[in-house]
């Protein structure tokens, strides 16, 4: 009996250690790592430029004689881009009606710059404009527009529609 309780006691030990003792590391020491290969890493950031309006439509309610009437709200342009310098320029189709056309050089807009006080005086839409230019910006707004049209007698009572692109080059 001796035997067992020695050999009991000798399994209980050994059962104790295997379980209480902490496992040696068994991967190498971190100053002894050796470069085994490498992986060659490339980022390719494409050029985005957006151009974002506070609306989508502007109405001229002409309700008297040919004169000169402004829109029924201005129109603020937010740009954003990571190009390191872009422009912006608006374009203006002539407003087309059943009754004729309006050309566009009747379209007037005024741009007031969000970066300066004060503004320009009204331009003709007859030929593009250029609204904005800048550098890599995060969206801002980037102008606030006013738009006004001038009627004339030759200007027959309808409805006439019509479209202003806004157009952006961006240099990377």
């Amino acid at each position: 009996m001796n035997k067992r309780f020695t050999f009991s006691i000798i399994l209980i030990l050994m059962v104790g250690y295997i379980i209480f003792v902490p496992v040696g590391s068994v991967h190498a020491e971190t100053g002894k790592w050796q470069e085994g290969a490498r992986l060659s890493v490339r980022a390719v950031i494409e050029p985005f430029t957006f151009i974002k309006m506070s609306a989508n439509s502007i109405v001229f309610n002409v309700s008297g004689e040919p004169g000169e009437y402004t829109a029924d709200k201005n129109v603020e342009v937010t740009v954003g881009s990571n190009s390191s310098t872009w422009s912006v320029k608006a374009l203006a189709t002539p407003l087309v009606g059943k009754n004729g056309k309006i050309p566009a050089s009747q379209l007037y807009i005024k741009k007031k710059s969000a970066r300066k006080e004060g503004g320009e005086d009204y331009t003709d839409m007859g030929s593009e404009i250029l609204l904005v230019e800048g550098s890599q910006t995060t969206p801002t707004v980037a102008t606030d527009l006013n738009f006004k049209l001038k009627t004339t007698w030759e200007d027959r009572a309808g409805t006439y529609d019509g479209e202003i692109m806004f157009v952006y080059l961006a240099i990377p």
